[in-house]
């Protein structure tokens, strides 16, 4: 386990995430639905929103993603896995959208419940205390800067983290 957070560790800021609810947020799931294609509401699917990452910000370790990488590279996290912990074989979901917003990237989840329904209680609960959080998983080129931080480059967004368990960067 030290090995793994040693080799992902998270590398985002203040994720927050909420699901979307029927009676609530009627509008933004029916569009997000007919654009993906999706059959709502279902007994087997969650679908939240949340910030992904930060933009133009320097997080703990030491990464920023500078807004032109990402506005090249956001539609590549649609489809990507959602797992826990950065354990990268514990899926519990897929990312379906994402978009640029000031200095922030929206991201839209789709979450497996009926797969991992003691999961998604947890989730439920962690996320109405406000304290869920995500670290993205990307991939790209390391520019480093002079005092040891570096802008990442050429990004392919790999998925991210729902971090039970870690704390974000």
């Amino acid at each position: 386990m030290d090995r793994v957070k040693i080799t992902f560790p998270d590398i985002s800021f203040n994720s927050t995430y909420e699901f979307l609810e029927w009676g609530k947020h009627d509008k933004e799931l029916q569009n997000l639905a007919a654009r993906r294609g999706i059959q709502l509401p279902s007994k087997d699917l969650a679908i939240f929103k949340g910030r992904y990452a930060m933009v133009d910000k320097e997080n703990k370790n030491k990464c920023t993603l500078p807004r032109n990488e990402v506005k090249k590279a956001i539609k590549t996290l649609n489809g990507k896995a959602i797992d826990k912990d950065h354990f990268r074989k514990n899926t519990v979901g897929a990312w379906l959208d994402a978009e640029l917003d000031d200095n922030e990237i929206i991201s839209y989840g789709l979450f497996w419940k009926s797969n991992f329904p003691e999961d998604y209680e947890e989730m439920k609960k962690i996320m109405s205390e406000g304290k869920m959080k995500i670290s993205f998983e990307a991939w790209g080129d390391r520019q480093f800067k002079e005092n040891g931080s570096y802008d990442l480059t050429n990004i392919e967004f790999a998925g991210g983290a729902l971090l039970f368990e870690t704390q974000p960067a």
